[in-house]
């Protein structure tokens, strides 16, 4: 595996709103300025309409110390953010600036903490040994697939699998965890081999999660 890029680094860290500030005395309205300040936003919410908890208060394009902020939107029971600098990068931003919070703005500090930690990780790279992932039965289908499709377009078209998805039964539970996805990049042609995926984990389980796979794939094509 050649990695390429990380295109988005995501935390969710669960708090809640009312609890650091039991007495309501404290409304993210009167923050998001100094919020703004401190973070260098570029982007941030002007009117009353933005400031809505249930949807989620989002600023954009700030910085952190040496850690570009993609995004932080601000929930009433949690902070999500985004950057490209690795998961461990955008979880140390945000319990920094919720160190930093707690001291400037007087908020109070939950027992428990930051109660949950949730990620989202995406990256792109290239990889030859997944461009044949599948098996004879796979390579067949792909095959009489592009014959049938060719007969009635009377055009050939290579086709090949293109996604793998690893997900657990949604029946059992609803709950916001994306699955482990690895596809094709769309922007790419076939032969540069480049792939996209996506996990709910940290950016470096992730990357060895891949590379495994890749090792697995090599492995069982010299049996």
């Amino acid at each position: 595996m050649k990695f390429s890029a990380i295109e988005l680094s995501r935390v969710l860290a669960f708090v809640d709103w009312n609890d650091l500030t039991p007495y309501g005395s404290l409304s993210l309205i009167k923050i998001a300025p100094r919020l703004v300040e401190k973070l260098e936003f570029s982007s941030f919410p002007k009117t009353l309409e933005q400031f809505d908890e249930s949807k989620g208060i989002v600023f954009e394009d700030g910085l952190w110390n040496d850690i570009p902020i993609q995004k932080m939107t601000i929930y009433n029971n949690g902070i999500m953010l985004d950057t490209r600098k690795g998961t461990e990068a955008s979880l140390s931003a945000v319990k920094e600036i919720f160190e930093w919070a707690v001291i400037e703005f007087g908020l109070a500090i939950p027992e428990y903490g930051l109660q949950k930690i949730r990620f989202l990780n995406r990256f792109t790279f290239f990889s030859d040994a997944l461009a044949d992932v599948g098996g004879n039965p796979i390579r067949r289908l792909a095959a009489s697939l592009s014959e049938h499709v060719a007969e009635i377009t009377g055009q050939t078209r290579r086709y090949e699998t293109i996604r793998i998805d690893i997900d657990f039964d949604r029946m059992e539970q609803q709950v916001p965890i994306a699955p482990l996805t690895i596809q094709r990049r769309i922007t790419s042609p076939f032969e540069q081999n480049k792939f996209f995926t996506e996990a709910p984990l940290p950016t470096d389980t992730h990357i060895a999660l891949i590379q495994q796979l890749e090792a697995d794939i090599l492995a069982s094509k010299q049996r």
